[in-house]
Parts: C-alpha cells; sequence; structure tokens
C-alpha cells in the first residue's frame, strides 16, 4: 500500500533533488508505525527525503512525555531516511526547542520555519 492508498486527495511531489514533498492537511505521522509505513512507501523517493508541513505530524508528537518523537527518530535513523518538518516551533516547550536545536544539527530530522 501507499500513502495515495490512504490519502487519495494528498498531493505527492517528487522533486529532481530527490526529496518527496506531501502536501496534505491530514495527519500523516503519528506514531512510529506510521514513520515506518511512509519511508517504505513505494511512490517516494529511495532513499526517503520527506518534506511535511506541521500540520501533518500528530500533536503527541511534540510533546516529548508521549514517547513518539523518539520512536519516530529512530525510524528515520534505522532506515536512513530523512524528514523535514515545516512551520512555526515557538509554540513548543523549551525542552522540545533543546530537541529541534539537536535534531537540526545532526540532521535525521530536520525543523524549519520555511522551504
Amino acid at each position: 500500500m501507499s500513502l495515495a492508498d490512504y490519502h487519495p486527495l494528498d498531493k505527492i511531489i517528487v522533486h529532481a533533488s530527490g526529496i518527496s514533498e506531501i502536501i496534505t492537511d491530514k495527519v500523516v505521522i503519528a506514531s512510529g508505525q506510521y514513520a515506518l509505513d511512509l519511508i517504505m512507501d513505494p511512490d517516494l523517493a529511495v532513499p526517503a527525503k520527506i518534506v511535511l508541513s506541521r500540520a501533518a505530524v500528530d500533536a503527541k508528537f511534540f510533546d516529548l512525555k508521549t514517547g513518539v518523537a523518539g520512536d519516530v527518530t529512530q525510524k528515520f535513523i534505522n532506515y536512513k531516511a530523512k524528514l523535514i518538518i515545516v512551520g512555526d516551533f515557538s509554540d513548543l516547550s523549551e525542552n522540545f526547542q533543546a530537541l529541534i536545536r539537536e535534531n537540526n544539527r545532526v540532521g535525521e530530522i530536520m525543523f524549519v520555519k520555511s522551504l
């Protein structure tokens, strides 16, 4: 199954650079399993380099107590994939801000205000 099977109205743009940009107003990542399904999606460029808006990432991801961010990050590390989340993150906790700084330094998951 591909992302299109779950979200048939969403748009996937595979850029010449190999980055897959998913344009959606639905949540695409809500758990480690969702992340794995996305990484393995046959419609996306391989190796997976994925761009999503913050709105496509479940709110639980941004609450460190849930463990979702760690689980999702681990999937991207294990499968040598990259994720760029685009949006405003200024409302998040100081602990999550530290996670953003660390991830942006290392690079598996990056958080940017705009592309």
